[in-house]
């Protein structure tokens, strides 16, 4: 699949196209995204960025869930080993979750493993703490109107940004789930201008959505 970067707030995102970019995985269910990301990783911190200086970044680990400890200081290569448009952006002073490989005794991430900046109330690292899954989505809502009905999940293809966020696109046509289908946790989903098809969507309570 080939992906071009859209940049929609702090957070980068890759959507297919032509173009020869940054080429990452493709589309799944989030239970199946944490889990593939967590077992592929070799090292997988929650730190603070000290530094970004000559391709390098130096974190000071808050938290450490596989392949360090807490306290230490890793130096972190952000173009996953390989160079190239997959690079990711640190910012000095910031709060990361950072999924790592080690790559010819260097550790490496970039834009294709779930490293992401920390965010208030983070589910994710509550899964890593306590090997409880967040709130997984059964159905989705495009946010057009009150009437327009919930979809099967079937209807998207998503990428996770975190644990209740997710990127999607979208079928063109409706697919109206059965009125009596239960439907505890939804995908609302918002278009995106200037994107045909990609929506951003939120993890909600079903009830929210009538």
């Amino acid at each position: 699949m080939r992906l071009i970067v859209l940049l929609l707030g702090s957070t980068l995102f890759a959507l297919p196209s032509s173009a020869d970019a940054c080429s990452c995985g493709g589309w799944t269910d989030l239970p199946t995204e944490l889990r593939t990301a967590r077992d592929g990783a070799g090292v997988i911190v929650h730190g603070r960025v000290v530094s970004v200086a000559s391709g390098q970044v130096r974190i000071e680990v808050i938290e450490a869930f596989k392949g360090a400890t807490g306290g230490a200081k890793l130096v972190v290569d952000p173009d996953g080993g390989g160079g190239g448009d997959c690079s990711y952006s640190f910012e000095s002073g910031e709060e990361y979750l950072v999924y790592a490989h080690l790559h010819e005794g260097r550790v490496a991430t970039s834009m294709c493993t779930r490293t992401r900046m920390v965010s208030k109330g983070d589910a994710e690292l509550d899964w890593l703490r306590t090997g409880r899954l967040p709130p997984v989505p059964v159905a989705l809502w495009r946010e057009q109107d009150q009437c327009t009905p919930k979809e099967p999940l079937t209807a998207a293809r998503c990428e996770w940004i975190t644990a209740d966020r997710a990127m999607c696109i979208l079928g063109k046509e409706l697919q109206p789930l059965a009125p009596e289908t239960a439907t505890p946790w939804v995908l609302a989903c918002k278009p995106q201008d200037g994107f045909e098809r990609v929506y951003m969507c939120q993890v909600v309570p079903g009830d929210a959505i009538r």
